[in-house]
C-alpha cells in the first residue's frame, strides 16, 4: 500500500503553517471488545476511535508554539500565571495544568509541500494540541506537541488537495 502523503509536508493548525518540524508519528487505536458466542464463535465489536499525531519541533521559538499550544500563550504586556508581566514583543508560554481542558480544537492538516497533480492532504478534526515532552542539549531544544482529533463527525479525512467544496 503507498503513502497517500509523502514529505516533504507542511503542517496547519488553526489556519497557520507551522515550520520546522522533523518528524511526525501518526498512531491511530480502535477500541475493540470481542465477544464469544455458546456456539464457540467470536464477535468483535468496534467502538471508540482515536487519532494522535505527535510533531518534533526543531525550532521551539515562541511564535512556532504560540500556533501549537495557543491555549499557553500569553501575549506581550499580559501576566504569567506566577505574576510577572510578559515584556517581550513575542509573548511567552505559560503551561499551566488544566488549560487543555478549556481549549478550543482547530483543524489540523498535513499536506505535501510539493505542488504536483496529486498533493493530498490528510486532516484531522477538532485538534487539541498539548506539549508532550522537551528535549535539551548544548546544541537543541526540540519540543514533541501532541494534537489529538476530538470531532464527533470523523477522525480523519484523506483527499486530494482543492479536490473538496467549501460548505456553505
Amino acid at each position: 500500500m503507498g503513502q497517500i502523503i509523502r514529505g516533504p509536508f507542511n503542517l496547519i493548525y488553526g489556519g497557520n503553517t507551522l515550520s520546522e518540524i522533523s518528524s511526525l508519528k501518526f498512531n491511530y487505536s480502535v477500541d475493540t471488545t470481542d465477544t464469544a458466542t455458546v456456539q464457540g464463535h467470536k464477535k468483535r465489536t468496534y467502538g471508540a476511535h482515536e487519532v494522535t499525531v505527535t510533531a518534533t519541533f526543531l525550532e521551539s521559538d515562541i511564535p512556532s508554539l504560540a500556533i501549537a499550544l495557543p491555549q499557553y500563550f500569553v501575549a506581550n504586556g499580559s501576566v504569567l500565571s506566577t505574576g510577572e508581566t510578559v515584556t517581550d514583543a513575542n509573548g511567552a508560554i505559560d503551561i499551566v495544568p488544566g488549560k487543555t481542558a478549556t481549549a478550543t480544537g482547530s483543524d489540523l492538516l498535513i499536506e505535501q509541500s510539493a505542488e504536483t497533480s496529486s498533493s493530498y492532504v490528510l486532516r484531522v478534526l477538532d485538534a487539541i494540541s498539548e506539549i508532550s515532552s522537551v528535549s535539551l542539549d548544548e546544541k537543541s531544544e526540540m519540543v514533541d506537541v501532541e494534537f489529538t482529533g476530538q470531532s464527533d463527525l470523523a477522525t480523519i479525512q484523506m483527499f486530494l488537495k482543492d479536490a473538496i467544496s467549501v460548505l456553505s
